[in-house]
């Protein structure tokens, strides 16, 4: 069999294929499985649990089985920020993603409030996360998936 210490210019694409063809055969395990390769696709870095609330935010009841306020990077790099917060004032800040979280651009989402009612939450260039100012009963769900800057 060719070694790839052979003069590599010597290679036909011909000779490359059969050397790959051949190696791969000889061990399966440099073949990746469907499920490594979907899981390296959608694999994420740790959840960071959101601590430092502003304006009298707190998470919902995570003792009752509710997502608290978190987020993370997938391996595309994009953002993902989810969670049920509660007790704050309306249309102010609940909480600041650190840099390197943040969009290029302030975005909209759609959230629901404890009324069951459609509204709107941004996410400012500046990290911060702000729900509509007529937010209702209390809570707002969060759910949002971005590119960072």
């Amino acid at each position: 069999m060719t070694l790839l210490s052979d003069n590599i210019g010597d290679w036909t694409p011909d000779k490359l294929w059969k050397f790959i063809s051949n190696r791969l055969a000889s061990d399966a395990s440099l073949i990746p499985s469907p499920q490594r390769a979907i899981k390296a696709a959608f694999e994420i870095e740790p959840w960071t649990l959101v601590t430092t609330f502003t304006n009298g935010w707190t998470n919902f009841d995570t003792t009752g089985g509710w997502q608290p306020a978190r987020y993370c990077k997938d391996a595309q790099g994009i953002v993902h920020v989810q969670g049920l917060v509660k007790s704050g004032t309306p249309g102010t800040a609940i909480f600041q993603l650190p840099a390197g979280y943040r969009p290029e651009q302030s975005l909209m989402f759609a959230t629901i409030d404890g009324a069951n009612t459609a509204r709107r939450l941004d996410v400012n260039q500046n990290g911060t996360i702000i729900p509509d100012a007529t937010v209702n009963n209390g809570f707002v769900t969060i759910s949002l998936t971005f590119r960072p800057l």
